[in-house]
């Protein structure tokens, strides 16, 4: 079962964090990504947001035991990996980066694939809070182990495996929306990884996640239904997939869907660097 509490927004604002910070129950996550995809870090002669903890959902936070990048933990080890930087059900977590809200996003879905409730994205993450001259610290914090407690869901949810996007092509009440760009969604231009073909899932969509950021923020909620709604398609009533490269990028497609009132989302953990070094997997 899921613990029973008052789910805060899954993004808040620089106030609304400084507010949280009061609050010993609340702990702030600082996640980023070494991918020569991702934005540069911002963050080598700057400070964290006090109490920040380092989430690495490359190294630590990942299955290692897949040959494909960053794919979620087996679940048990996950939460006890939690419990070790002091995180149960019952904490508000934030999470943030410093690579112009590339990453956070990510580490907001594996909480909630896991069942958290309480967790958020700051939005415009680290540069927004040093904007606004709010206080810092000069390095991450050593986190402090809480008890484990076993109060997630059963198995992984708001995640679509390879079988599940396979079966979706056919069907009409899925809908898959892929983050990449305009060109790698069209084979235009070769893939970084080795030995991943260039395309897309046939029957998909084509949304580049940063369409739905300026300045390193989520743009407003009628600007990103705008984005949504320039698919050309009724997405309230479908199963919508999001995939992208290794499973990060599609991860703001989600909390996007989830600030337009999207609710019936998934997200496809291999995301093309799975489907695109299977042969046996359909392109277009």
């Amino acid at each position: 079962m899921i613990l029973k509490s008052t789910k805060p927004k899954s993004l808040i604002e620089v106030d609304e964090l400084n507010v949280m910070l009061a609050s010993s129950a609340t702990t702030v996550l600082y996640t980023r990504t070494q991918s020569n995809l991702a934005p540069p870090l911002q963050n080598e002669q700057s400070g964290y947001i006090p109490h920040s903890i380092l989430f690495d959902f490359e190294s630590d936070f990942v299955d290692k035991t897949s040959a494909l990048p960053h794919m979620l933990p087996e679940k048990s080890q996950f939460i006890a990996d939690l419990a070790k930087l002091g995180i149960n059900q019952q904490s508000n977590v934030v999470v943030y980066d410093d690579q112009n809200m590339f990453c956070a996003p990510r580490v907001w879905w594996m909480l909630v694939a896991l069942g958290f409730e309480k967790v958020s994205v700051l939005n415009g993450g680290l540069a927004a809070w040093l904007s606004d001259g709010k206080a810092q610290q000069g390095k991450l914090s050593t986190p402090q182990t809480c008890d484990i407690q076993q109060h997630c869901v059963s198995a992984y949810h708001r995640l679509a495996s390879k079988k599940d996007v396979l079966n979706s092509i056919t069907n009409e009440q899925c809908v898959i929306i892929d983050a990449r760009g305009r060109s790698r969604f069209l084979g235009l231009e070769p893939e970084p990884r080795r030995g991943v073909r260039a395309g897309h899932i046939p029957t998909s969509y084509n949304l580049h996640y940063a369409a739905l950021l300026e300045s390193g923020r989520f743009k407003s909620t009628v600007a990103l239904r705008h984005e949504f709604a320039s698919l050309g398609l009724n997405l309230a009533n479908k199963t919508l997939i999001f995939s992208c490269g290794s499973g990060v990028t599609a991860c703001i497609l989600a909390l996007a869907a989830e600030q337009i009132g999207l609710k019936n989302w998934l997200v496809y953990d291999g995301s093309w660097s799975e489907w695109g070094a299977d042969n046996n997997c359909p392109i277009a």
